[in-house]
């Protein structure tokens, strides 16, 4: 009786196995039903006779053959060449792939052995694989290389598995781009570390519960925490108090909807305590092709910026756009705005003022002990008015000297009158800076609103202009807004505006006085003296407008043009006719008036012997750091130096010791009293000798009485100048010769 086929199974397998390890080699073509005909001839007569066993042995064959046809497709197509060794490690079947993978056909490489294509240096390794032979039911992967056809070796991937009849099977896979490629990874990983190390940035991923997943090296450069504290805790925990609810909600919105962001908050440093940074926060990642794809997860990737110094910026630019930079108090602009305010609930809360505060002779001391020194000064300044008001008062520094005060709530207009003399009695107390008492006062201006103006802008134009009329009247005052001191003002300002076109357009003139020599009368040479021929006003003498020039730094053009006129209406003169030209404060600083000096000369041709300079001695005390050198330099042109207003202002006779003094210039004061006031003509005669016994020539100013001539030639003046002799006349005058009752008053 036949066997079942469940029985015969094993046995049909055993007949079958030459042909599957044919089949693994590459059979070299052969059908596996052709492979397995042997193993079928073998099987018992019962089973081939039985018409079950032949059923089963038909369908199994259809299956292998469908199976043979795939591998064969594999076989042929595929990347990986496979390879079946003999017992003795030679090569006995290769299928196609290895033109791809050794550059070499099939047919090429059967026959050789596999040690005869391994680089010398994995040949150790490659010999024990073939010694020890994988297990039955494993494969050993190995990675070698393999000469190719033209001589370079392969890097390639070796799969070895056991061949039953004593040979191996083995897989060849060309692995130079994947090597390629998990180079270039390890490559783009490592330059993504050192990215992230080097980097000023933080760079962190956030989970969703606000761990971190990933924290870069920078960020301890951030922070100053260590990175390792930085992980498993909740970021917002390191987040300013203030800060935390927002973050909180911007981090959950992104979380929830995707997207990207940027946030600005606070953030506790180890050392420095709450830095400002910003965050950009992102739930996106880039792509391959450069696309975007949303991140897995919901994670945050976030890089986070120290702005610390960018915000200090802001906020002093900030500053800046409101306050002085160097009193640190408001400017105009801030001014305006917390006037403005104010005015808008007038009504509400009471009255407002504003009061305009310029320091008196502040320009005098800037000149003298130099603008660091007036800057101090300008800070003390801020310190004391500081004082004076309430924490609700506005200071600011409109510019240069000029100072006002907003001051709001007032009940009485009273209010600002006491808060005026509290400043200016806080003012009037002497400063001391760089190591010199510095004496100086104020003058004060007040306009109060409604009584004089509801807008800001008309509230300080009458502050000004109250402060200006104060200033009028001597100094160290503070004057209450009147409607007659506008129009004033306005006058002032049409002037100053008169005063910048004159230069242009010629409407400054030099008339000339001339100084006599007291023992014969003759004249020595001519005083220039500035007027303005004013379009409306008519001809204006410098008290109207040299006080304006100074103010308004037009002195320096003014005294340029007034030197090189005179210097070259001299040159017209007969030889040795002298010309004595006033320098101001702004010519005398720096260093370069021998320069100047030099300059006209040469342009004007004048022989420099002719030139006398005039200095005011007030003025030459001030400017007296820088001008030593300059006046010898001068001097050395063959000028002469003479000073002004000698006998009245402190060191008058100090100047005589440190400059190179050739005349002095009695004060016209003495003068005046010099006939009824014996001290006055005690204090000449003393000039007097004094000049006789330093050879410096001595001048008497301002004489009008043949009695004051007759004194002052008595107690030995050399020169002298006045309306007695002459009064001053335009160039076009003096070339003509001078009226014979001058002449005769002069002898």
């Amino acid at each position: 009786m036949a066997r079942p086929v469940s029985h015969i199974v094993p046995g049909l397998i055993a007949a079958l196995r030459p042909a599957a390890l044919a089949l693994a080699a590459g059979a070299g073509g052969l059908g596996l039903a052709a492979a397995w005909r042997p193993g079928i001839a073998r099987l018992p007569l019962t089973l081939a006779a039985s018409a079950a066993a032949a059923a089963a042995i038909a369908l199994l064959l259809a299956l292998l053959r469908q199976r043979d046809r795939l591998l064969a497709t594999l076989a042929a197509h595929g990347r990986d060449a496979v390879a079946r060794l003999d017992p003795y490690g030679r090569i006995a079947e290769m299928s196609a792939a290895s033109r791809l993978v050794l550059g070499a056909a099939p047919a090429a490489l059967i026959g050789q052995p596999l040690m005869a294509l391994c680089h010398p240096e994995d040949a150790a390794m490659l010999a024990g694989l073939l010694a020890a032979r994988p297990p039955p039911s494993g494969a050993v992967e190995r990675p070698i290389r393999l000469r190719r056809a033209d001589g370079n070796f392969q890097p390639t991937e070796l799969v070895f598995a056991a061949d039953p009849p004593g040979g191996l099977i083995c897989a060849l896979r060309d692995v130079t781009r994947w090597q390629a490629a998990v180079a270039a990874a390890r490559e783009s990983e490592h330059n993504h570390q050192t990215i992230a190390a080097l980097a000023g940035d933080m760079i962190v991923r956030v989970r969703p519960d606000r761990t971190r997943a990933y924290v870069s090296p920078s960020a301890e450069r951030v922070l100053g925490h260590p990175v390792a504290t930085l992980y498993d805790i909740d970021f917002v925990d390191l987040v300013h108090p203030e800060d935390r609810s927002r973050v909180s909600a911007a981090f959950g919105a992104l979380v929830q909807d995707g997207g990207q962001t940027t946030c600005r908050f606070r953030m506790n440093h180890r050392t420095r305590g709450y830095i400002a940074v910003e965050a950009i926060w992102t739930t996106q990642a880039g792509d391959s092709d450069g696309g975007w794809r949303e991140a897995v997860g919901r994670e945050v990737v976030a890089i986070v910026r120290d702005i610390s110094e960018r915000v200090a910026a802001e906020e002093r630019t900030a500053f800046l756009a409101r306050h002085d930079p160097l009193t640190g108090l408001a400017n105009r602009a801030f001014l305006r705005e917390r006037a403005e305010q104010a005015l808008a609930v007038r009504a509400e809360a009471g009255g407002v003022a504003i009061l305009c505060i310029d320091l008196d002779l502040f320009k005098a001391v800037n000149d003298s002990l130099g603008h660091a020194a007036g800057d101090l000064l300008l800070c003390e300044v801020t310190r004391r008015i500081g004082a004076c008001v309430r924490h609700t008062d506005t200071v600011a520094r409109l510019g240069g000297d000029e100072f006002a005060i907003l001051q709001h709530d007032l009940e009485a207009p009273q209010d600002a009158t006491r808060l005026a003399a509290r400043v200016l009695s806080a003012l009037a107390t002497p400063f001391a800076i760089d190591g010199e008492t510095v004496p100086i006062s104020a003058s004060l201006g007040i306009a109060v609103a409604p009584a004089h103006g509801t807008d800001y802008a008309t509230l300080l134009r009458r502050a000004d202009a109250a402060m200006y009329r104060a200033k009028a009247q001597g100094r160290g005052r503070w004057q209450m807004f009147e409607p007659a001191m506008e129009q004033r003002r306005a006058a002032r300002d049409r002037t100053v505006l008169d005063l910048r076109q004159a230069l242009a357009r010629g409407e400054f003139v030099l008339h000339y006085l001339p100084f006599v020599a007291l023992d014969d009368g003759r004249i020595l040479g001519f005083e220039a003296l500035l007027r303005w021929r004013h379009p409306e006003r008519g001809l204006l003498k410098p008290g109207a407008f040299l006080p304006l020039a100074e103010e308004t730094g037009l002195m320096a053009p003014i005294g340029a043009w007034v030197l090189h006129q005179a210097c070259a209406e001299a040159a017209r003169w007969p030889a040795p006719l002298a010309i004595a030209v006033n320098l101001s404060a702004v010519q005398l600083r720096g260093n370069r008036l021998a320069q100047r000096v030099g300059a006209v000369l040469a342009a004007t041709g004048l022989a420099g012997d002719r030139l006398e300079i005039e200095i005011a001695a007030p003025l030459l005390l001030e400017e007296e750091r820088d001008i030593v050198g300059e006046l010898h330099r001068v001097r050395a042109m063959g000028a002469r130096l003479a000073l002004d207003d000698f006998g009245t202002s402190h060191g008058s006779l100090s100047h005589l010791g440190r400059f190179p003094v050739d005349k002095i210039k009695l004060d016209r004061a003495l003068v005046r009293d010099l006939v009824h006031n014996p001290n006055r003509r005690a204090i000449a005669r003393a000039v007097a000798g004094l000049g006789r016994s330093l050879g410096i020539e001595t001048v008497a100013v301002g004489v009008e009485l043949p009695t004051q001539r007759d004194l002052l030639r008595a107690d030995g003046f050399s020169q002298a100048q006045g309306f007695l002799f002459a009064r001053p006349a335009p160039a076009e005058v003096i070339h003509a010769p001078l009226p014979t009752a001058a002449l005769e008053t002069a002898a």
